[in-house]
């Protein structure tokens, strides 16, 4: 009778299983032809061989790369690199272009068809070679202008260059990061915010250990136990390939919490976390409580000093340019809490200190120059929200960076700017002005 029973409990308990798992996959079929699809996440740190080593930089993009899908909570887009190394369509030899040099709100988080770059490009009618690099500040971009420009055979007839409020602390801790084995590595980092302290990484065996220890466990912790491993192992696998595992996977987390919490309160487990307590700990941070670039530079001597690195950076630039020929033009680049009133900021912040330093270096050394800041003020629902609207706003919902509407905005401003100051000499310039001008009344109207 028991034996009868047991195989019956077995053969139900078969069923239920393999009902769930095709549950599952259909579900998971399912969700891959929705929205829900953003909960698998490629960033650009993910994708071994994006980058490759600079002996200047520390890392640059590699040439020559098959597109490859990168995909954010928000935005799923295929990214390329062309034989210079940039984001970009390829060089068909063009005489008359614009170089561009910038960060991540230059390259990356949205396709290439619709960044602010490619909507100069197709305003203006002239070839716009797009070189940006996620992660690079002032020193980077002079670098990588100065290889494009070794590589090209002619020199562009303007420099553009996107400039973003963290600049000033990407220079302070130059270079940054380096490629190991594909991927990119953070090797300077600030460690103490009130004297602007750097702490540098040589440990090379560690820092190769790290990286394949991530590309097999989604984390450069080790694992502290063949358990650890194994759990691990099977949640990044899951995490890299599962829309449902991703899903579900938080609130699991929160009602086994309260499972542990009520068991410890009952007396029948005792709280231990062995697998944590043993994994190393790193140094501090000492945080300042505000964003480096929003802290009064006379606050923290050091950052003052940053600021004053930043204007030999802005000479040194524009000097490299005049003397190959050409001419620079900086756009600056805002945040989506510069924009939006109703953004939280910190106590003894001042969110505009890197526009008017942007304002008074470029002004200073008689560089032509474009803040985006009032223009994208005047053109933001300023209504207090819980959170933007990419579909309305001008950056993604949980991502800080432009989404499609914001880089179209910089694109329409940017070239506008251009043509009204004589930046380029392009054919039927007041019919392209007006052209801009009509699309800028209906964005705004379609906005509001």
């Amino acid at each position: 009778m028991a034996r009868k029973l047991f195989k019956r409990l077995l053969g139900d308990f078969l069923v239920v299983g393999v009902c769930a798992i095709v549950f599952i996959l259909a579900a998971e079929v399912a969700l891959r032809h929705t929205s829900y699809r953003r909960y698998i996440i490629t960033t650009s740190e993910s994708v071994k061989g994006l980058f490759t080593p600079d002996p200047v930089a520390g890392f640059d993009m590699a040439p020559n790369l098959p597109p490859t899908t990168l995909d954010t909570t928000d935005v799923s887009y295929e990214v390329w690199s062309n034989e210079l190394g940039c984001y970009d369509w390829p060089y068909r030899g063009e005489k008359d272009f614009i170089l561009v040099i910038g960060d991540s709100q230059s390259q990356w988080y949205a396709p290439l068809k619709d960044k602010w770059v490619t909507v100069v490009e197709r305003e203006l009618g002239v070839r716009v070679v797009k070189c940006a690099v996620d992660g690079y500040g002032l020193k980077g971009e002079i670098n990588k202008a100065r290889k494009i420009m070794d590589k090209l055979p002619y020199p562009p007839k303007l420099v553009m260059l996107g400039y973003t409020v963290n600049e000033v602390r990407d220079d302070h801790v130059f270079p940054m990061m380096t490629v190991i084995d594909g991927y990119r590595v953070v090797i300077k980092r600030i460690e103490d915010e009130t004297t602007g302290k750097v702490a540098r990484r040589d440990d090379l065996d560690r820092m190769k250990q790290e990286v394949a220890t991530y590309e097999k466990l989604c984390s450069r912790e080790p694992a502290v136990s063949v358990a650890d491993y194994v759990k691990r192992r099977a949640s990044c696998l899951l995490s890299r390939h599962s829309i449902f595992y991703n899903m579900a996977k938080d609130p699991a987390r929160r009602f086994f919490a309260r499972v542990k919490d009520a068991l410890q309160t009952r007396g029948y487990i005792t709280n231990k976390t062995p697998d944590a307590a043993q994994r190393p700990s790193g140094p501090k941070h000492r945080a300042i409580g505000c964003n480096i670039w929003y802290t009064p530079p006379a606050r923290y001597p050091w950052i003052s000093k940053a600021w004053d690195e930043q204007s030999e950076l802005f000479r040194k630039l524009n000097n490299m340019v005049k003397n190959r020929g050409s001419a620079l033009f900086a756009v600056m680049i805002v945040e989506n809490e510069q924009v939006y009133s109703f953004f939280p900021r910190g106590a003894g912040c001042d969110i505009e200190i890197p526009n008017r330093m942007f304002r008074k270096i470029c002004e200073n050394q008689r560089i032509p120059h474009f803040d985006l800041l009032d223009d994208f003020r005047s053109y933001a629902n300023q209504t207090p929200r819980p959170h933007l609207d990419p579909d309305k706003d001008f950056y993604w919902r949980y991502d800080g960076h432009w989404n499609v509407i914001g880089n179209q905005l910089a694109g329409y401003l940017v070239a506008r700017h251009m043509l009204e100051n004589g930046l380029v000499d392009v054919e039927n310039r007041d019919e392209k002005l007006q052209r801009i001008n009509s699309r800028l009344q209906s964005f705004n109207a379609e906005l509001n």
